[in-house]
């Protein structure tokens, strides 16, 4: 933890920043938990070969424990399993199913998702909220709406999204 006091005065910022603690905290944790990602995709052990191991799970179990110094919960090591295994994999984009862009037009307002501007305001564009050059697929579940820029702005990236490790 922290100097005694530091919560305090990130509180006091927080506040002043008219920032809701809770929120800030759950986008701590899921930045943390990406970087965690990242620093486990980035060892050395994790080769290209590595996933395709009959002992894999069993191994990235045994690299996980030595790199964090503790045992995961079955459900937290198969997400980090899975996360890393996206990561490190070669990705390439699909098309876009003639359903799954029937669903998207029909389901979600024709409009950005960070801006809410709509044509003729602004040009849309289909964007894979988990880009497919990480893994994601180019079903429903995954695409919306975003506007030029903020499509292009993002990139690759991946955007905050619910806590998706229970930490237990």
């Amino acid at each position: 933890m922290g100097r005694p006091g530091q919560l305090d005065r990130n509180a006091l910022l927080l506040r002043a920043l008219n920032i809701d603690p809770a929120s800030f905290t759950a986008f701590l944790e899921w930045v943390l938990c990406e970087h965690l990602v990242l620093v486990l995709s980035r060892m050395r052990e994790i080769d290209p070969g590595f996933f395709s191991r009959p002992d894999a799970l069993r191994s990235f179990r045994d690299l996980l424990k030595t790199q964090t110094g503790r045992s995961w919960s079955e459900p937290d090591l198969n997400a980090l399993y899975s996360r890393v295994k996206l990561t490190t994999g070669q990705h390439f984009r699909s098309e876009i199913p003639y359903e799954e862009l029937l669903k998207l037009l029909w389901q979600i307002p024709w409009e950005c998702a960070r801006c809410h501007k709509k044509p003729p305001e602004v040009v849309l564009h289909i964007d894979h909220i988990v880009p497919a050059s990480v893994g994601g697929d180019s079903k429903r579940h995954n695409l919306q709406f975003l506007c030029a820029k903020h499509n292009l702005t993002k990139s690759n990236k991946r955007e905050f999204e619910d806590q998706w490790l229970n930490l237990r």
